[in-house]
């Protein structure tokens, strides 16, 4: 039997909040690390051998969301057995992010040396 539209509806909407909820103790957690006062007062100085970078909040908030959104959809996927397909979908599109951070790391430490 086909399900309803309102069951994809209901399951975008639970993993939205699960993302959004993931965001925002990414950036509770880069407060408390930081201190909240210094990521309101603008970017981050970040100096990396000879190499000096800017980032604002949300730049430096990404790859702590990134890593925390995995393990959250992770321990849900494992919890109901991977059987629903937005636990999935969200694990693939958290796969091509990786993928595209590890190219962006890879990138700078290679203009490093």
């Amino acid at each position: 039997m086909r399900p309803n539209n309102s069951e994809y509806v209901t399951s975008i909407s639970v993993e939205l909040a699960w993302l959004l909820g993931s965001w925002a103790f990414s950036f509770a957690l880069l407060g408390v690390v930081f201190g909240f006062g210094r990521l309101a007062a603008g970017p981050l100085d970040i100096q990396l051998h000879n190499r000096y970078f800017m980032l604002t909040a949300g730049y430096a908030t990404f790859p702590v969301f990134v890593l925390v959104a995995t393990v959250v959809t992770v321990v849900r996927g494992v919890l109901v057995r991977f059987r629903q397909d937005s636990i999935k979908a969200v694990l693939g599109l958290l796969g091509i992010v990786w993928a595209f951070l590890g190219v962006v790391v890879y990138a700078l430490l290679k203009s490093i040396h």
